[in-house]
């Protein structure tokens, strides 16, 4: 494949009287060729149209419409769709290889149908005709438990930690919604020998060691979520996000409808309160992807426009618990757009931003600014940004590192049917951010006067245009199935309950892209990751991972906090690599059948603990863990039946 070539750069634009140059395609294209294999130049899109929110709906009356806005430049012309691998093939494209409008709004409407989820995974190992054989790998305890059973049995442990979170489904059942929360063990420490219990079960139902596993997520039953799907409960997630570096406790869930709703993890303040707050994407939109940045301000929803057969970026801000406030749910505590670990009291969707293609299918985002779990400290107790001195500190970064917020970032976004990948750059919306809460007494006050309607905080696109973020750079990427986005080291992160994160300067700057042909690709992100003025992201490295990655997953939270983990649904394989592209681990189990994704956690407490890698067996219904004792080093645990195809996970601790 030829090499990665940018495409043009539009400035950025900031709310501080600061506006970049634009960058001369010519140069760019002489510092971007040098990548290894996978991308190349694609014609630059028309400046990305905003799309305002629908108008908050009369009570009990339907929702508003969104406005009409131009469709982007088209790209260049589509060659002939790809040959079918197996029974599958890309399900949106006609014969000529371009987007089909009418499979583009038939897959839409069916987005959360299991044929439909199962094809949006892409091709399996038995589309690909077989893989390799994989050995049996060895159980680590006996039924799942490992050390005192005795602890567990009696009920006498004197100390716990466990990680839990939303599992998506496709569902046997017309009556299953699709949606649990599961847990993926636990570590309970006692006075016997060895001191410990090791629980290595995947559960979605409640025992004698936690309360906080259900079948069913109790937010599907909640009136909020219900309110925002049109008076029922929800069902059929087809998409869900968490931030991936600061400990958040609450997850984000996409449903086909539009509705876009905040849960927990069945130990949290949301579930403790039963809060449940919801929204909307726009008006016949359907999302298929989402991101939170990593201190939770935001959340990004990718959707389908299907009026206007044009793809956007939904921009949600998150009204969280400001980080490091002791209480875990104070009532003058919650603030748009801040950091939070904790709870989510509210969102409001700000607006969209149109995309240069028509069908997003994945996204992640990062920021410069990240912490771990805030859980225990008391830093902003009592916070008063009404005064200058504050809110010069939170300004200049000078104070703790819990009195800070994000100043740049972006969001890498794909389109696997349109072989492309946008850098969207995110420096507008947090800078903005930035300005109206730290810098003047009257933007301060603006930021008190909450309320749905455009011209209330947060305003709306529609309202402050100049905070919308922008894409800044376009490549062409062959069908690119799965990015994400590097971050730097968080501050203070080496507690118990974060490894030893190194900082190299190769995660903080790298993007990575997945192809459907098994390339793994990183990309130097340049200043699209800081403050400084933002080049277009080149392509530096490549590796091949097997075919068909349906999934990278990363987190502090991890054995080794910079690695990354790619799940080959082609090969029946997951890979564990370094942020340089280094192998240091393969996982191959011949009980795995089907597997599309993992989630991963570090559950350890002071007397131990354990490293899992929960596998998503899709077509093999099931859950099944591991544990990860050293890279490479891995060994089954359990595994749990699921009452459909598994499909995304995300985990969270238990507090």
């Amino acid at each position: 494949m030829p090499p990665a070539t940018p495409a043009e750069r539009r400035p950025r634009t900031l709310p501080r009287a600061r506006r970049w140059a634009a960058v001369a395609v010519a140069a760019l294209l002489a510092g971007a060729c040098d990548g290894v294999s996978g991308a190349t130049l694609r014609p630059a899109p028309a400046p990305p149209a905003v799309v305002a929110p629908p108008p908050a709906p009369p009570a009990g009356g339907p929702p508003a419409t969104s406005p009409t806005a131009p469709a982007p430049a088209p790209p260049s012309p589509p060659a002939p769709a790809a040959p079918p691998i197996g029974d599958w093939s890309e399900p949106v494209l006609g014969p000529d290889g371009a987007v089909d409008p009418a499979a583009y709004e038939a897959v839409a409407a069916a987005y959360d149908r299991p044929a439909t989820v199962d094809a949006r995974l892409g091709p399996s190992a038995d589309d690909y005709g077989a893989a390799a054989d994989a050995p049996t790998l060895p159980q680590r305890g006996e039924g799942g438990l490992e050390g005192d059973r005795d602890a567990y049995d009696d009920r006498t442990w004197t100390d716990w930690f466990a990680m839990s979170g939303p599992l998506a489904y496709s569902p046997d059942t017309d009556g299953d919604a699709g949606l649990a929360r599961a847990r993926n063990g636990s570590v309970y420490c006692s006075g016997a020998a060895p001191g410990w219990l090791l629980d290595h079960r995947v559960q979605t139902e409640p025992d004698q060691g936690n309360h906080y596993s259900r079948e069913r997520d109790p937010a599907l039953d909640s009136a909020s979520w219900a309110a925002a799907s049109g008076g029922a409960a929800p069902r059929l997630p087809v998409a869900m996000g968490q931030a991936r570096a600061g400990g958040s406790i609450y997850s984000v869930v996409a449903f086909r409808d539009g509705m876009v709703g905040i849960t927990g993890n069945g130990n949290d303040p949301n579930t403790k309160y039963g809060r449940y707050p919801a929204s909307r994407v726009p008006e016949g939109d359907v999302p298929t992807a989402v991101a939170v940045t990593p201190g939770g301000e935001f959340a990004l929803v990718t959707t389908w426009d299907t009026r206007r057969h044009v793809g956007e970026v939904a921009v949600f801000a998150l009204e969280g618990a400001v980080h490091a406030t002791g209480d875990a749910d104070p009532e003058d505590g919650f603030r748009f757009g801040f950091p939070s670990s904790t709870t989510v009291r509210d969102l409001k969707l700000l607006g969209a931003v149109d995309l240069p293609f028509a069908a997003p299918t994945d996204i992640e985002a990062t920021a410069d600014t990240i912490f771990r779990s805030s859980r225990g400290e008391t830093d902003n107790v009592g916070l008063d940004l009404g005064r200058q001195g504050e809110r010069d500190v939170w300004y200049g970064h000078s104070g703790s590192i819990w009195k800070r917020t994000a100043r740049a970032g972006y969001a890498v976004v794909s389109s696997r049917a349109e072989d492309a990948v946008a850098f969207v750059d995110l420096q507008p919306l947090l800078s903005y951010y930035r300005d109206m809460h730290f810098t003047t007494q009257d933007r301060h006050q603006q930021t008190q006067e909450v309320g749905p309607a455009p011209d209330q905080w947060p305003f709306t696109f529609a309202h402050a245009p100049e905070q919308a973020p922008l894409v800044a750079a376009t490549l062409h990427v062959e069908a690119p199935t799965a990015v994400a986005a590097g971050y730097a080291r968080p501050p203070g992160s080496n507690d118990w309950r974060s490894p030893e994160v190194w900082d190299d300067g190769v995660f903080a700057g790298s993007a990575y892209v997945a192809t459907l042909a098994g390339q793994f690709l990183r990309f130097d992100v340049g200043g699209l990751a800081t403050e400084e003025e933002a080049g277009v992201p080149a392509q530096v490295d490549a590796v091949d991972v097997g075919r068909n990655p349906t999934s990278i997953e990363y987190t502090t939270d991890f054995a080794v906090g910079n690695d990354l983990v790619v799940t080959s649904r082609g090969d029946r394989a997951v890979v564990q690599l370094e942020d340089d592209l280094t192998r240091v681990g393969t996982l191959r189990d011949s009980r795995l059948v089907d597997p599309v994704g993992v989630a991963l956690s570090r559950n350890r407490r002071f007397c131990g603990g354990a490293t899992y890698l929960s596998a998503l067996d899709h077509r093999g219904a099931q859950v099944v863990n591991y544990t990860v004792r050293d890279r490479g080093d891995y060994g089954f645990g359990h595994a749990l039946a699921i009452p459909g195809r598994p499909f995304l996970a995300l985990m969270a601790e238990v507090i």
